[in-house]
């Protein structure tokens, strides 16, 4: 019995290291395609571009030389101008240049705050086409990724007027560049605070009450001229 277990133990090792170094070289090789596929692309390179479809941050996704990269502010549709800002192994990321033809989808976010806030994704897209993209999200979450039957996601019902639906919101305070102090919502992948005086997505008892706490907190602020109370 200790020969065989011996023998069975020894078989296994042998099994497992064969596995890992296949694996091992079938991803070399997957490497080594995506370094050729990198190669066609450079960073800080200016790429004509169009959006065919939206990321699940509202970002546009673009097919540059069949390499996947993905453009904050695009829109389904958008013909652009692309630099490269980032690449990874197997996608990245570029920043408009330029909206060579825009989107018919692509509107004036309402929101004067919206493209340096980072509490909104979707506000530069038509409504219509935000409720379809949402109904994609969901269908390519079960079909796609959980590789079920998608067929039972129905249509996303939208409102008459799509403002002032949201009943509980944070707002960080602290201080801007000039040492003033603020309160709003972080900028998209940072901590700086970008000041909003009323935002169109919360209720209108929200902006009430956050007015009155910011004038609270100017004045604690100002009396006990302290860096922070919260």
């Amino acid at each position: 019995l200790p020969i065989f277990e011996l023998l069975l133990q020894s078989f296994l090792y042998l099994l497992n290291f064969e596995f890992i170094l296949y694996y091992h070289k079938k991803s070399c090789l997957s490497m080594e395609s995506y370094m050729e596929q990198i190669i066609t692309l450079q960073k800080n390179k200016c790429y004509s571009a169009t959006v065919i479809a939206q990321g699940i941050g509202g970002e546009g996704i673009c097919k540059i030389d069949g390499f996947t990269i993905f453009v904050a502010g695009g829109v389904v549709g958008d013909e652009l101008i692309v630099k490269i800002v980032k690449l990874n192994s197997s996608y990245g990321y570029g920043r408009i240049e330029e909206i060579v033809s825009a989107s018919p989808y692509r509107c004036e976010p309402a929101c004067p705050s919206y493209k340096r806030c980072g509490g909104c994704q979707l506000m530069h897209i038509d409504y219509k086409k935000q409720l379809e993209i949402k109904t994609q999200y969901v269908r390519d979450a079960i079909g796609r990724i959980a590789g079920l039957d998608d067929g039972c996601v129905l249509d996303t019902i939208g409102m008459d007027e799509p403002w002032r639906y949201r009943n509980k919101m944070q707002f960080p305070v602290g201080y801007d560049k000039d040492k003033n102090i603020v309160s709003g919502f972080f900028a998209p992948r940072s901590h700086e605070i970008i000041s909003v005086d009323d935002c169109l997505v919360g209720s209108r008892d929200a902006k009430v009450i956050t007015d009155a706490v910011k004038k609270f907190i100017i004045f604690i602020f100002c009396q006990n001229d302290i860096r922070s109370i919260l």
